[in-house]
């Protein structure tokens, strides 16, 4: 070799070096800018949608407030409020110029915004509508509005910002890796060592890029997929269904005691107690399926293919393998969860509506003690028909617009009509005469069950003093709600109500559900023996819908056992149904209780009745519900005498 060709292979390999340390050091900057920029864009979103939260909060606790005023939702939209104001500054230290700008006119309108809700609330408490409505009409809604739609409009931006800097690190990975072949092969022909050291540059820029991609779409703690990666499967998997249709369903899970726990116990355990849960949630899943901690003690199951039955049959393992123990460093705690479910096509059309309706239905497992619970419109308390009738309800309890209807109940062995039930009817001026299914349940999620029970106690017992004066002796039953057991007044205000109208408490009849008593059996017998105390006889409605037992139902202090209609509308042609009644009649005598049957609607299965030993009998077939009025001449005619045995 001459020394012409040495020193231009010298300086070729000098180039070439040159070159590949110009293109290392190049690629490691794009990808490391790439990836900073991927970060603090992931990081903004974040902050804009804890506003975002913030604000639906906001929004949700003030309508509350409205139908529920109180101390307690107070101070949950307090603390709303607070939220998004320490996001707003977080925003504005974190953000661009444009993003402290937002932050700064966002804080100075909150801040005109909570005089308004402020002047509202007062209004709101004062009982002053009228008030109310113009405050939230001039004030309240306009501001809110303007937050609400800036605030929604730049956590989209952002979160398409986002979505966008994490498909420039893709796509910053994907040119650094073929950019790195070609220069690996120019490398090889000229220097195997440095193509090594290619290889190992590469290998790490592809590691450092995969490691930033998982932590933004990855829970910190769990390991498992976050929101945003979830709400991606989840919009990947709407858009598959609305390709070719096919059900799929959506579990979201949230810890009941977890507070307790990571309180007591100290949040070291609480992080262990969730990366067990995670763990144990991802080795319950099917292949396809997806778990991902949505944040706090909330988890959710994405559930390709599943549909409703399937759903609640995931759901029913899932808590089951949550309610084993979970042995951690020096403690074992027991968790139980709650359950929301939705069914794609079912319960939306729509990944954020699926999400907004999954979130309402374990809220409504959690209301009801745990356990798995689909979602339901009828019971969607942000559902704008139902706040409207919610409003409605108030309004006619308050102006005495409900009316109550009597069914009468009569001695199967002589038909001598003894007492009547007390049914509660709405007379709505648009809709119509409205059943008690309709509104009841309405008035337990609301709050207004303590007002609706106590205006048709007072209709009833007023009614029942009307009659004993008319010389007309027969006992009144009135139906409780699963919600009265929480209200420790109740007791008093059966008392005040009875000595306000004058009503007899020995003939007035309180008509109580197995499930009312089954969610808090030892508050139940307190109660009762209150009520049995008064002199007020109490009677189980709808028996066999629940999972109480006669054995059980002997320890308190009842007179009478209501079996429910579904065993009796087929009793004269369902001989399952005859021994299911015959047996409840011959036990509850045995115990001294007397039974009635609920929707008699022939005369052969009233005959069954008599034969069968049946005290007492209500249903179309006897007689239909009615008003008092319209009562009175069948009262006269049965006399109502004291001994009847209904």
């Amino acid at each position: 070799m001459n020394r012409r060709s040495y020193r231009l292979a010298l300086v070729g390999l000098t180039a070439v070096i040159v070159a590949l340390s110009a293109f290392g050091l190049w690629s490691s900057v794009r990808t490391s800018r790439a990836s900073a920029q991927a970060s603090e864009a992931t990081r903004l979103s974040d902050v804009y949608e804890r506003a975002r939260f913030a604000v639906g909060e906001e929004e949700s606790l003030e309508r509350k407030y409205r139908l529920e005023p109180g101390r307690e939702v107070r101070t949950k939209y307090e603390a709303a409020a607070g939220d998004l104001v320490r996001a707003l500054r977080e925003i504005r230290r974190a953000g661009v110029p444009a993003d402290r700008a937002l932050a700064d006119d966002l804080l100075r309108t909150h801040t005109r915004y909570l005089g308004a809700i402020g002047r509202m609330f007062a209004a709101v408490d004062a009982g002053d509508t009228r008030r109310v409505l113009s405050i939230d009409a001039r004030g309240v809604d306009p501001l809110f509005g303007a937050i609400e739609e800036r605030v929604n409009a730049a956590a989209a931006a952002h979160h398409a910002a986002a979505e966008r800097s994490l498909r420039a690190l893709r796509a910053t990975d994907q040119f650094v890796l073929t950019a790195t072949i070609a220069v690996f092969a120019l490398g090889l022909l000229l220097l195997g060592f440095f193509g090594l050291q290619l290889t190992r540059l590469h290998r790490a820029l592809q590691a450092h890029a995969a490691e930033r991609e998982h932590t933004a779409l990855h829970d910190s703690l769990t390991g498992l997929p976050n929101r945003l990666l979830f709400g991606d499967r989840l919009s990947h998997a709407v858009s598959a269904a609305q390709r070719d249709p096919a059900a799929f369903s959506i579990l979201m899970i949230d810890l009941d005691r977890f507070k307790e726990i990571n309180d007591t116990l100290g949040h070291a355990i609480g992080d262990l107690l969730l990366q067990e849960v995670g763990a144990r949630l991802q080795g319950a899943l099917r292949p396809g399926d997806t778990v991902a901690r949505l944040g706090g003690d909330e988890f959710a199951l994405l559930l390709p293919s599943a549909g409703s039955e399937e759903a609640r049959e995931i759901a029913e393992r899932t808590l089951a393998t949550l309610r084993e123990s979970f042995p951690l460093p020096n403690v074992t705690v027991s968790v139980d969860a709650s359950i929301g479910i939705v069914t794609y096509p079912t319960h939306g059309l729509d990944a954020d509506t699926l999400m907004q309706r999954v979130d309402v239905a374990m809220y409504l497992a959690k209301g009801q003690g745990g356990g798995g619970t689909f979602y339901d419109p009828a019971r969607d308390p942000y559902d704008p028909a139902r706040l409207a009738l919610a409003g409605e309800l108030r309004r006619a309890i308050e102006q005495d617009e409900l009316e109550l209807h009597y069914q009468p109940k009569f001695d199967t062995r002589t038909l001598q009509l003894g007492g009547v039930e007390a049914l509660v009817r709405w007379r709505h001026p648009e809709r119509g005469l409205l059943g008690p299914d309709e509104f009841i349940p309405l008035a337990e999620h609301t709050g207004a069950i303590r007002g609706l029970t106590q205006l048709v106690l007072r209709k009833a017992t007023h009614q029942l003093a009307a009659w004993q004066a008319d010389g007309l002796d027969l006992s009144v039953a009135v139906n409780l709600s699963v919600a009265n057991l929480l209200d420790h007044g109740l007791v008093d205000d059966i008392a005040a109500i009875l000595e306000q109208e004058g009503a007899p408490a020995e003939r007035l009849e309180l008509e109580i559900t197995e499930s009312m008593l089954m969610s808090d059996p030892e508050r139940a017998k307190e109660l009762l023996k209150q009520l049995t105390a008064m002199g007020i006889r109490l009677s189980i409605d709808d028996f066999g819908t629940g999972h109480s037992s006669l054995a059980y139902l002997r320890r308190l202090p009842i007179s009478e056992i209501k079996i429910d209609r579904s065993f009796v509308r087929h009793l004269a042609v369902d001989d399952g149904d005859a021994a299911i009644v015959r047996a409840t009649i011959e036990l509850s005598h045995s115990l001294d209780l007397k039974v009635v049957a609920e929707g008699v609607e022939d005369a052969r299965s009233l005959e069954l009745l008599r034969e069968l030993g049946c005290d007492g009998a209500q249903g179309y077939h006897l007689a239909r519900p009615a008003p008092a009025a319209d009562l009175n001449d069948l009262l006269r005619a049965h006399g109502c005498a004291a001994a009847s045995a209904a």
